[in-house]
């Protein structure tokens, strides 16, 4: 971010190399699982842009929409289920003191850019993530936004509300919408794991305004920028599954186990079990049943998380 130089728009926009769909293509073909697209909104890219032509911020925004929206016809058209349209400048704007005319513009281009584009649509907002970090010490309301943004042609709205424990979610019951809610549960911003506790709280309180058929669950923002350990992150993942379980029991539904974890475990354990087959004096071993350990030591406790299996005899350090 510090040595960044913006672009300069100097002559008409058009479609460059973008190769949305050349990029969706290589990473499905990398991965055993639907893979959900990302994109910048073009509100988002003109504030990083210097425009020497158009001389109308909303000139740049509607030519970067009508390109953008070429680009995500061809990744829809490729097989991809999911689109994800970052940040609209919507609640940002409205933070700040946008009038009513400037969220009908974002609304508009919000629609524009996703216009005929036939797959599932997410519209991710947040309250910023440069560098792992906030935009905003207290994070501002979406009480001014958030009608703007029901009102847009998305599929799924996700708000962040792990950072304000949920303090906007009342506002759901005020606006009428049949949109997906998905709401932020973790926060990109703490490397603190949540506790999966602090997770089925907030989730009860969304209950209170979504239905359970229309909430999904997610994190406040991206954990890809830099600052946010690759491990922490996998944890933050297994706390948004532990604590919707939670929840699942309470409503008599079944619960579900993190794929990745499974597979993380059962790799570690393995490896764990051929160790101790080649060593002549192995050390006493204990098969977890739960996520605590024995002795309540906290280190123990949070081995039991990644393993199966940990070592009785071995000290804490």
């Amino acid at each position: 971010m510090e040595a960044y130089q913006p672009a300069v728009v100097g002559a008409k926009l058009a479609g460059g190399a973008l190769q949305y769909a050349a990029l969706f293509k290589t990473a499905q073909r990398l991965a055993n699982r639907p893979v959900k697209f990302g994109s910048i909104t073009a509100q988002s890219l003109a504030k990083m842009l210097v425009d020497r032509h158009y001389g109308s911020d909303r000139d740049v925004i509607l030519a970067l929409a009508d390109i953008f929206n070429a680009e995500l016809k061809e990744v829809a058209a490729a097989g991809c289920r999911v689109i994800q349209v970052e940040e609209p400048q919507h609640h940002i704007a409205g933070a700040t003191g946008a009038s009513d005319k400037d969220l009908e513009f974002y609304t508009e281009s919000v629609n524009r850019e996703i216009a005929g584009v036939n797959t599932e649509i997410w519209l991710h907002t947040c309250w910023g993530n440069p560098n792992q970090q906030p935009l905003h010490w207290e994070r501002p309301s979406y009480e001014r936004s958030l009608p703007y943004l029901l009102a847009t042609n998305a599929d799924v709205l996700t708000l962040e509300c792990a950072s304000t424990n949920g303090r906007d979610l009342p506002l759901l019951g005020k606006h009428r919408t049949d949109k997906k809610i998905a709401i932020g549960v973790v926060n990109h911003s703490t490397a603190a794991v949540e506790p999966p506790e602090v997770v089925a709280n907030l989730i009860r309180k969304a209950l209170e305004y979504v239905p359970p058929e229309r909430l999904i669950l997610s994190t406040d923002c991206g954990f890809g920028r830099e600052g946010l350990a690759r491990r922490i992150a996998f944890y933050k993942s297994v706390a948004i599954n532990l604590g919707a379980n939670i929840v699942r029991r309470e409503l008599k539904l079944p619960g579900t186990t993190p794929a990745s974890w499974a597979s993380r475990t059962t790799r570690r354990a393995r490896r764990t079990w051929r160790g101790w087959r080649r060593r002549r004096a192995p050390p006493r071993w204990r098969r977890s049943t739960s996520r605590g350990a024995a002795g309540g030591c906290a280190c123990a406790s949070r081995t039991g998380i990644r393993s199966r299996w940990w070592r009785v005899s071995r000290p804490c350090r």
